[in-house]
């Protein structure tokens, strides 16, 4: 909470048991339904959003709601400023705005609330290691400073 990363361990071995509060029992592309998530960040009102890697999108669950929302890709595997090709990672900044390490597409998106779109801020040139490229970006923290006036 509070504009915390949430971290996500597989086969931890221990016996825990905990509620469902994104994505259900199986994997599919339905509101209800995650494919490959992988990364989770929860913003200061109990939104919880979900990088859904298979399904190149990222979902966004309100409080107590089972039933996700697109808010940045979903429209299938691809390399248009509306699609997303295995996401890696991403961040959410404090004005809403959406950053994904977006592997396959050797970029990262920048996703603005409500856009449909996204804006290539990092790479797009293809797989490389010249100023104006990335070769497959998985992650990355955004730095904020804060401003005194």
């Amino acid at each position: 909470m509070n504009g915390s990363t949430v971290f996500t361990a597989y086969n931890t071995g221990f016996d825990i048991k905990g509620s469902t509060v994104a994505g259900g029992p199986k994997a599919g592309a339905a509101s209800d339904q995650l494919y490959g998530p992988s990364d989770v960040y929860v913003d200061n009102t109990g939104n919880i959003y979900v990088l859904d890697g298979y399904n190149n999108r990222v979902q966004k669950f309100a409080p107590g709601s089972l039933k996700g929302v697109t808010i940045a890709g979903g429209n299938g595997e691809g390399g248009a400023a509306n699609q997303l090709f295995l996401p890696q990672g991403f961040c959410v900044d404090p004005t809403g705005n959406i950053y994904i390490a977006d592997l396959f597409n050797h970029r990262v998106q920048k996703w603005a609330p409500g856009a449909t779109t996204g804006v290539t801020v990092a790479g797009g040139n293809g797989y490389g290691s010249a100023n104006n490229q990335l070769a497959f970006p998985h992650d990355f923290v955004l730095m904020l400073q804060e401003m005194s006036m």
